[in-house]
């Protein structure tokens, strides 16, 4: 529950990296791999937000195509549930 809570709230590596040492784990990598897994539709949501900072004229960010392939993967996981 904490770690869910700490990953809400934008915190800095570092931050992240305290919440981890207070919470026991030698590495942060523990605090995420097994506590901080990410719900799909929130990895959506994180995805489309961080695309939004992308020009419209930038052809690095295929914005639209981003988009389907996100409405897949979440197509998909509705599937296995």
């Amino acid at each position: 529950m904490l770690v869910r809570h700490a990953m809400t709230l934008g915190l800095s590596p570092e931050a992240m990296k305290a919440w981890s040492q207070n919470l026991g784990h030698g590495d942060v990598l523990t605090t995420f791999t097994s506590y901080g897994q990410v719900p799909v539709h929130r990895q959506g949501e994180l995805v489309r937000a961080s695309c939004g900072h992308a020009r419209a004229n930038d052809t690095r960010y295929p914005i639209a195509e981003l988009e389907a392939v996100l409405a897949s993967m979440r197509i998909s996981s509705q599937n296995l549930s």
